[in-house]
């Protein structure tokens, strides 16, 4: 049964949620805010996922990056949920997005567990209700919003946490398996962050030397289970050429916990040392958060002991590791290089989880819960809810300006290119879609593959998170060929890209070239459309 304190957290979530954001990015028919960026190859991932064919491992995509495919796990559109909608998309509007109704659970579970969590050391109901907002105010958690959506569900480090500090017994162990199955099934990085927590939670276990067997059983049998759920729904469908590089690149800088980027109402951007750092790296406490740590540094520094920490010394140890895997072997103190050992190979595993700046959230989420616990836990109620209170109100002016501005999200324009006719007729005499030439990863053509998806065509170009390059290049390498010999097939609709300009006469008697809505097409002649020759157009 929910307690009032769990409650009030979830209706000022949803308050919250609706100051900033609104309710209308949540109607599932309304796309354009999802079209623009990377949320745009989300959506269409999902929109290619609902036609494709079912097919082992579960999530795989054979229709989109078509012939190589993709998944779902690739494409971060939330497995989960496009796995338990695919049955029923005959029954789902055309254009169906369901980001927007994640995006508030993410907010609303993030309460929800934040009062959980703190109710854990915390028994005044107050201080439960104040400290859970810091956490659904988190500028980590909103700064996803609108692009990498999947990773906005930052509750699952919460409840991480939660179980941590419950008893280690079976139940709590099947609680663990739970939710890092569903973790697996929304973000891989989310995934790691949650086993970080997990395997802090198996050390924690009294007297390891006489349990390791028991420890080591558990860790066997979960990890199992999980190898067997990533090996079902497609995890290790490319190859090892798809973890590519970027650790180091994508990392956190030292100053990230104070550094808004800009989004401060009081304090303007610190430097970093690159721009991809700033993004993947952003970590900022937000002001109140920032004057709430300081305040507990303080109490702790008069009453330090170490007994306090000895309980919880298996998560300080994994706190210690995210942060330096976060920061990585290229150690940024602003915009000062101060140490690199990229040249050591060991590092070159880090590229598995190349953005290693997000692994720092559960430190981030871990400080704001010491904070709290450190000022409620040790000063006098009065005082404690003044801190609360007063660091809370700075904390809403100084993300205020930020969170404002996601009210863009619903006010963003996409229009459709796709307007002529012809391109009906088009569809009724095609199964795939070639671009020339296709790029390794990286198309964000939205209408293009809007259309392909509708028409259950494929379509030969697209982005994913993670693509087998290998043999991406031979696929490429293959096509260019055909294309260059004009070995084209006649159930193929062939979109020439601008930067390329072979011959302007197509010399193969089957096919024509024309411009429709500004592409260039290759097509069967026997197609009856109507549309400009091309070698009318450039002259």
């Amino acid at each position: 049964m929910l307690k009032l304190y769990t409650v009030i957290p979830i209706f000022i979530a949803i308050l919250i949620f609706y100051i900033f954001l609104g309710f209308k990015i949540i109607d599932p028919t309304f796309i354009n805010w999802t079209m623009e960026g990377d949320a745009g190859q989300h959506f269409l991932g999902w929109h290619f996922f609902r036609y494709a064919n079912w097919q082992l491992p579960l999530g795989t995509i054979n229709n989109y990056l078509y012939p190589n495919g993709t998944n779902t796990i690739f494409m971060d559109i939330i497995p989960i949920i496009a796995i338990i909608l695919k049955p029923f998309s005959f029954l789902l509007p055309d254009k169906f997005q369901y980001t927007g109704i994640w995006l508030l659970s993410s907010v609303v579970l993030q309460g929800f567990f934040a009062a959980l969590l703190l109710e854990k050391v915390i028994k005044n109901k107050l201080f439960i209700i104040m400290g859970s907002i810091f956490f659904i105010l988190s500028p980590i958690l909103y700064f996803r919003m609108g692009g990498h959506d999947s990773l906005t569900t930052h509750w699952l480090i919460l409840a991480a946490l939660y179980l941590y500090l419950s008893p280690c017994d079976k139940k709590n162990d099947l609680k663990y398996l739970a939710l890092i199955l569903f973790a697996s099934l929304v973000h891989f990085y989310l995934l790691a962050m949650v086993l970080s927590v997990w395997i802090a939670y198996l050390f924690k276990i009294p007297n390891i030397k006489k349990n390791k067997k028991i420890i080591a059983k558990k860790f066997i049998f979960i990890t199992s289970i999980l190898f067997l759920n990533m090996l079902l729904f497609g995890y290790f469908s490319i190859g090892l050429n798809g973890a590519g590089g970027g650790y180091g690149l994508y990392s956190m800088n030292i100053l990230a916990p104070i550094n808004s980027l800009g989004f401060s109402a009081f304090f303007n951007s610190l430097s970093y040392l690159s721009a991809e750092q700033a993004g993947e790296g952003f970590n900022y406490l937000g002001l109140g958060v920032i004057i709430l740590i300081v305040i507990s540094i303080v109490i702790l520094y008069k009453k330090y002991s170490v007994s306090m920490f000895l309980p919880y010394k298996s998560l300080i140890i994994i706190s210690i590791l995210l942060t330096l895997f976060a920061i990585s072997h290229k150690v940024g103190f602003g915009s000062y290089l101060l140490l690199n050992l990229e040249d050591l190979k060991i590092f070159k595993l880090g590229s598995v989880l190349r953005a290693s700046g997000r692994m720092f959230w559960p430190v981030y989420y871990i400080l704001i819960f010491i904070s709290i616990i450190l000022i409620v836990k040790n000063l006098k109620p009065k005082i404690s809810f003044m801190i609360l209170s007063i660091t809370l109100i700075i904390q809403v002016m100084d993300l205020y300006p930020f969170l404002n501005g996601k009210k863009d999200l619903e006010n963003r324009v996409w229009n459709y290119s796709l307007k002529s006719p012809q391109w009906d007729i088009l569809s009724k005499s095609i199964k795939h879609i070639v671009v020339v030439p296709p790029s390794v990863n990286a198309n964000h053509d939205y209408s293009l593959g809007i259309y392909a998806a509708d028409n259950k065509l494929t379509l030969n170009v697209g982005y994913a998170a993670r693509v087998d390059i290998k043999e991406r290049e031979e696929y490429i390498g293959k096509i260019m060929q055909s294309f260059t010999e004009e070995k084209f097939k006649k159930d193929t609709l062939y979109i020439i890209s601008s930067e390329y300009l072979p011959s302007l006469e197509i010399l193969n008697k089957d096919f024509n070239q024309g411009i429709l809505d500004n592409y260039r097409i290759v097509y069967n002649k026997n197609i009856p459309i109507k549309i400009k020759p091309f070698n009318k157009i450039i002259q």
